[in-house]
């Protein structure tokens, strides 16, 4: 028979230490309420009170009696109501493997699931995935009311998108390629929460542009053609990628082999880059 926490009291001290979930730094300090977020600081705590809040009390009050193994905690987004702790069943399919069962909530044999593997919002990778399943008709607000749940979770932030019809979010050990699901936790509902703020159902994660690869100075002694007829000046500054062919194919010359200074040259032709 399942059963409701009633007590409230400090949270016993991990055996091992977590992470904070606002900056990954190991800590032992746990939510004195719902047991599962972990903070390193009170700034950090403070930063993540305003969602942290929003379920911790369901989490607190949810069943803690855990049914079969085959089932797993997740969050159910309805459209009407707040956020609610389900145990969402996984049954093994056609191909062997085990897949959550979300006919409950969601129409059978058409759904769509984004992964989240980098909190974007907070600027650091997850440590497991978590994925958010949803029916097709997210992409016809025609067919599927609007998502009020999410709405409100998202309405102080700057978010410009919208989602229609009920979402299931749950967990999966590991970040690459997990295979193993496990109890979806209030470190995943922030993230989660920050995915809906930056993403559109259907929607790619926008991934940060790559850095720029390095580079090295160098000078470009232009030819007196190019300083005629193109303005160059004689001596002009570039940057070359560190990835140039010039260092490894080009040798030093002799002067700077006598002079044992470290320059590479490399015949360039008239007006080229």
């Amino acid at each position: 028979m399942a059963f409701q926490r009633t007590i409230l009291g400090p949270a016993p001290r991990p055996t091992s230490p977590r992470f904070c979930v606002v900056c990954n730094d190991p800590t032992y300090q746990a939510c004195p309420v719902c047991r599962s977020a972990y903070y390193c600081s009170a700034a950090c705590r403070q930063s993540d009170r305003s969602i942290h809040t929003r379920l911790c009390k369901t989490f607190f009050d949810f069943e803690s009696k855990h049914p079969p193994k085959t089932h797993f905690r997740a969050i159910l987004f309805p459209c009407a109501s707040r956020a609610q702790l389900i145990w969402l069943e996984t049954r093994t399919g056609e191909e062997g493997h085990r897949r959550p069962d979300t006919s409950p909530w969601l129409s059978s044999g058409s759904e769509f699931s984004q992964r989240i593997e980098y909190d974007y919002v907070l600027d650091k990778p997850l440590l497991d995935a978590v994925y958010l399943t949803y029916g097709k008709d997210q992409t016809d607000s025609s067919k599927a009311p609007l998502n009020k749940c999410i709405r409100s979770h998202t309405a102080t932030e700057a978010t410009q998108y919208k989602w229609h019809g009920p979402v299931i979010a749950y967990a999966m050990q590991g970040n690459k390629n997990p295979t193993e699901y496990r109890d979806i936790d209030m470190k995943d509902f922030r993230h989660i929460i920050n995915h809906f703020t930056l993403n559109g159902p259907q929607i790619e994660l926008t991934i940060p542009p790559a850095p720029p690869e390095p580079t090295i100075k160098g000078i470009r002694i232009n030819c007196i053609g190019d300083v005629a007829m193109f303005g160059k000046i004689h001596y002009e500054q570039i940057e070359l990628l560190e990835t140039d062919s010039i260092f490894t194919t080009a040798s030093s010359s002799q002067i700077a082999a006598r002079l044992e200074l470290p320059l590479l040259t490399r015949f360039c032709v008239p007006h080229s880059l």
